[in-house]
């Protein structure tokens, strides 16, 4: 389940936010003082961060700035009443990646999240647990900055689980992405998987049985 932390100093409007986007499935904390949400981001991984812009003491400025510092590039969606042309501009310098205004439509909100997911998925570099990284862009992997070898097709595979690491990524996706309209091969595709999960020391990769596998962080 993807993870979202919004900061936000109306708690009444915090919460109907947060009630809204578990209904959609996502995992939420909520904060509502720029110091916590510096905290939280610092000890958690977060998937997107929703900030409010104007808050005593501690910004979502100040917060975004914490987090680019500290070279977390997940998306950043800013959520304010400010609709002057000085701070929208700001906010895209500063490092965030999307601005709605107060009162937010929903609906529009939750077609901005997923298209900053979906884009985050497919560029730069994914932080994943125990010292792994992966590079969406290059399709490699790393531990501990170091480089590992997994080979160009289960590379080519664990970005694909990566992409798609909320959901199942059935045989007919994976049939797509490898071969390309050749035959699918169950075998060979268990010798990838093996060797991603080799990679990371661990059963990271399970299989569902019938329709394909699941990436399980």
């Amino acid at each position: 389940m993807l993870k979202i932390l919004v900061l936000e100093d109306d708690e009444l409007f915090a919460g109907t936010l947060k009630d809204f986007l578990e209904e959609e499935e996502f995992n939420v904390t909520v904060v509502h003082t720029g110091e916590d949400a510096e905290d939280k981001a610092y000890e958690e991984n977060f998937d997107l961060f929703i900030l409010d812009i104007n808050l005593p003491g501690i910004s979502g400025f100040d917060v975004t700035k914490t987090i680019r510092e500290n070279k977390k590039e997940k998306p950043i969606l800013f959520l304010t009443s400010a609709r002057d042309k000085e701070t929208l501009l700001k906010s895209f310098e500063i490092g965030g990646d999307e601005f709605l205004t107060k009162p937010v439509d929903f609906d529009e909100l939750l077609v901005r999240i997923h298209a900053l997911l979906r884009r985050s998925k497919k560029s730069g570099k994914l932080k994943l647990f125990d010292g792994f990284t992966f590079d969406m862009t290059q399709s490699t992997l790393y531990k501990d900055e170091k480089i590992v070898e997994i080979g160009n097709k289960s590379a080519t595979l664990l970005r694909l689980f990566l992409e798609n690491s909320d959901k199942v990524v059935t045989k007919n996706m994976i049939e797509e992405e490898l071969y390309s309209g050749q035959e699918y091969s169950e075998g060979s595709v268990r010798v990838y998987v093996t060797g991603i999960n080799n990679a990371f020391g661990k059963k990271v990769i399970t299989n569902v049985r019938g329709v394909g596998y699941k990436f399980e962080k």
